[in-house]
């Protein structure tokens, strides 16, 4: 008998797909085990990542675009002489920067992507096989005090196993398609998950509005998606970042879309707009380090977050509202 309910709260938890890594979660994380921030809210994102790794006991694994924060460099370092498990992978354009090389002297194990023509582009950390840290921010004065950035804390450890895998699978370069999926929570992964098409999938059901703050827009297939949803009436609004538009107009969908009647404009901070985030009916919301690219698709290694929650998507509309208050064309 008590082996037959074990088996019965195995089959709940998790199913099992070929290559035995695919999973999906049945079960609903609580709302309270998920904390959001924004950068240039007052909020000092990084010295609650500090805390988090300084109270690391027994293992982290950090998989980073781009490090370069000293504070958070330290606690790794911290981390480390405490017997905490501590691995970093980053991108390969990354692998020899000053932090580095300092991680690799403290004897950390710093891997990188080695792939040219792709990113290792994840901004994702695992503490203790528990607590998950994943957005847009690179772990840079930059991303934390000066871009519009958006960060998730999230207390789950069947989260934080698939992130765990993720990290492991990038090391060994050998990806396998894997993700999570609960009523309020969703995790997908870049290149071999099909994020693009899941994101075309929430635009085509959107039945009120979409709205979306994104660094890099280079995808037809998105704008012709949020094309046909201003077309069935759907309000579509959107920010670009000014400064990476400007650079890239031959690629951008900028004026393709404003040319197709949505509502977009270019954000006004001196520095970037670095969020990917999108808002749907008030009540999804999508972050994490995606843009809108063909390279970020079937390319780069990437991760998305799709939440469920009126509550959290009143707060990313009202970070959305006030970046675009200041917007312009």
């Amino acid at each position: 008998m008590i082996k037959s309910i074990l088996f019965l709260v195995t089959l709940l938890l998790f199913t099992s797909c070929k290559g035995g890594v695919d999973r999906t979660v049945v079960k609903k994380t609580p709302v309270g085990n998920i904390s959001y921030y924004f950068s240039k809210s007052g909020v000092r994102i990084d010295d609650l990542i500090v805390d988090d790794i300084k109270g690391a006991k027994e293992s982290i694994k950090l998989a980073i675009y781009n490090l370069s924060d000293s504070e958070i460099v330290d606690a790794l370092m911290y981390a480390n002489h405490h017997n905490v498990d501590v691995k970093v992978v980053t991108d390969d354009r990354h692998k020899d920067n000053n932090a580095s090389i300092t991680l690799r002297n403290d004897g950390i194990l710093v891997y990188d992507d080695n792939k040219s023509s792709a990113l290792m582009h994840d901004k994702f950390l695992v503490i203790d096989k528990k607590v998950v840290w994943s957005g847009s921010s690179n772990y840079t004065n930059e991303g934390f005090y000066k871009n519009n950035e958006n960060d998730v804390r999230i207390v789950d450890k069947d989260l934080a196993r698939i992130y765990s895998d993720e990290f492991d699978m990038i090391v060994a370069k050998n990806q396998q398609n894997h993700s999570f999926e609960s009523p309020n929570m969703k995790l997908y992964f870049s290149p071999r998950g099909g994020i693009e098409s899941k994101l075309i999938t929430l635009i085509d059901d959107a039945n009120s509005s979409i709205e979306f703050l994104i660094f890099a827009y280079t995808s037809k297939n998105m704008a012709d998606a949020m094309i046909n949803a201003e077309n069935r009436g759907v309000l579509v609004k959107g920010v670009f970042d000014k400064v990476w538009d400007s650079g890239n107009q031959t690629y951008s969908k900028y004026n393709y879309l404003k040319n197709a009647g949505v509502d977009v404009l270019r954000d006004t901070n001196p520095y970037t707009l670095h969020d990917k985030v999108m808002i749907i009916d008030e009540r999804i919301v999508v972050t994490g380090s995606y843009n809108y690219t063909k390279s970020a698709n079937n390319k780069n290694a990437e991760n998305i977050l799709e939440f469920h929650d009126k509550n959290m998507a009143k707060s990313y509309e009202n970070e959305f509202e006030k970046i675009y208050s200041i917007s312009s064309d």
